[in-house]
């Protein structure tokens, strides 16, 4: 972590201004200053993330050769 980090601005002005701040700062540096946000998806995008899930998973090696040194 920097010790020297920038102050997260409570109120940006603009998304850019948003887009701008994070391009240049890691998020690994304000972890500890972050909240929790629940986040309702909606029916159409939480089946396409389950079915990308699903597609990523079964292109992946399976569970033994993952986790089960060879």
């Amino acid at each position: 972590m920097h010790e020297n980090k920038d102050k997260i601005l409570e109120n940006f002005k603009s998304v850019q201004d948003v887009r701008d701040f994070w391009d240049n700062h890691s998020s690994a540096d304000y972890w500890d200053e972050m909240e929790d946000a629940d986040m309702e998806l909606s029916p159409g995008l939480k089946s396409r993330l389950e079915l990308k899930k699903i597609y990523n998973f079964s292109r992946s090696k399976t569970f033994s050769e993952q986790w089960i040194p060879g």
